[in-house]
């Protein structure tokens, strides 16, 4: 039997998109349909892999996670202008970002793959242990 992954954990891994965005890349964009096993709905993580190495252009991991622009001013504690600056204005990180229903998502590994916004996350990382000391 193939891995299995739920919706709602879908859903989360897929920078919390929406059940009705998913249902519509079910019926648009040829995203894998899930199989009912008693009442609750599976998808088979290879085929989640291979539709998002699809649209990343390179091999992409169901544990490697999405991030929609929101989480990214949450992650990094910033403003959508400053997300919009270092990720949509950004050529390397424009070029790695996945769309889904015409929104802009990143791989959490193509996030800590840019050494700059690391040492800002890691200095992020640090100030909320401060805080919590």
């Amino acid at each position: 039997m193939q891995a299995i992954i739920t919706r709602p954990e879908l859903l989360n891994k897929l920078g919390n998109l929406s059940s009705s965005s998913l249902n519509r890349e079910i019926k648009e964009n040829g995203f894998p349909e899930p199989e009912k096993i008693g009442s609750a709905l599976y998808f088979e993580n290879n085929l989640i892999e291979k539709w998002l190495s699809n649209k990343a252009h390179k091999q992409v991991s169901i544990d490697d996670r999405l991030f929609s622009s929101k989480q990214l001013e949450s992650l990094f504690d910033r403003s959508s202008a400053w997300v919009w600056a270092h990720f949509q204005k950004n050529k390397k990180m424009k070029k790695k970002a996945i769309y889904i229903r015409s929104r802009p998502y990143w791989l959490e590994s193509d996030i800590h793959a840019n050494k700059e916004l690391t040492k800002y996350l890691d200095l992020v990382n640090q100030q909320e242990v401060k805080e919590v000391a």
